[in-house]
C-alpha cells in the first residue's frame, strides 16, 4: 500500500505543478519537460479545468522562447529577469555550478513548484511585471549554463543585474546608466552654451 500510496502522491504533484504551469501560460512542450506528462494529458488537463475560468486562461503556441538577445536589448525585460532570477537563486533553484545541459538536468517536481512559487512571489512583488515564465525560464537557463550572462551587482547603486560576460563595460543597471548619461549630457550642453559667447566675441573682433 506505502508503494501505491506513494505513486498516487507523486502522479497528483505533476498534475498539479502541470496546472499550476497551464495558469502561468506556460507551453505544452515545456510542461510536459518538467512534468514528465505525456502532451496529450497535458492538453487534456486543460480541456478539463482551464474551461471552468471562462477562458480565463490562454494557451501559448508555438515554440518556447529562446532567444537571450529579446530580453537583454529591452531595458524593463532586463531588469525583471535580474530580479527573478536573484529571487530564484535565493530559493537555490540556481545550481552552484555550471549546467552544460539545464534544458535536460534542471527540471524536476522540486525545483518546478518552487519555480512557480518564486514567479507567484515576483507577481505579487511586481504586480505590472511583463517577462514571462518561460521568458524568466530562459534566462535561468543561461545563468546555470554560465556561458553568456551572470547575475551580478551594480557598481554604483548595488542593485542586481544581469551581466554579459564577454563584456568588458561598467556593469551598472539602466537607472545609474540612464542618470550618468543625463549628467554628461547636461555638462556637455552646458560647456557648449559657455563656448557660444566666446565664439561670437571672437567673430566679432575679426569682423571689425
Amino acid at each position: 500500500m506505502r508503494i501505491i500510496d506513494d505513486r498516487y502522491m507523486q502522479h497528483r504533484r505533476r498534475l498539479d505543478l502541470a496546472w499550476r504551469l497551464i495558469q502561468y501560460e506556460v507551453r505544452t512542450r515545456t510542461i510536459s519537460n518538467w512534468t514528465q506528462l505525456a502532451p496529450h494529458r497535458i492538453r487534456a488537463l486543460y480541456r478539463s479545468y482551464a474551461t471552468q475560468d471562462h477562458g480565463a486562461v490562454k494557451r501559448r503556441r508555438g515554440v518556447s522562447p529562446y532567444r537571450l538577445e529579446i530580453i537583454l536589448d529591452s531595458t524593463r525585460l532586463r531588469l525583471e529577469a535580474a530580479i527573478f532570477a536573484a529571487l530564484c537563486r535565493s530559493l537555490d533553484l540556481l545550481p552552484t555550478e555550471r549546467v552544460s545541459q539545464p534544458e535536460r538536468d534542471l527540471p524536476n517536481l522540486d525545483r518546478g513548484e518552487l519555480l512557480c512559487d518564486a514567479y507567484a512571489w515576483f507577481r505579487v512583488e511586481i504586480p505590472p511585471a511583463k517577462i514571462t515564465l518561460e521568458q524568466g525560464l530562459l534566462v535561468l537557463n543561461e545563468l546555470a549554463r554560465g556561458e553568456q550572462i551572470e547575475l551580478a551587482s551594480c557598481r554604483s547603486c548595488g542593485g542586481v543585474i544581469l551581466s554579459d560576460r564577454l563584456s568588458h563595460g561598467r556593469s551598472e543597471c539602466a537607472f545609474c546608466s540612464r542618470t550618468e548619461r543625463d549628467q554628461t549630457e547636461s555638462v556637455a550642453g552646458k560647456r557648449t552654451l559657455s563656448q557660444k559667447p566666446r565664439q561670437h566675441a571672437q567673430a566679432g573682433v575679426g569682423s571689425s
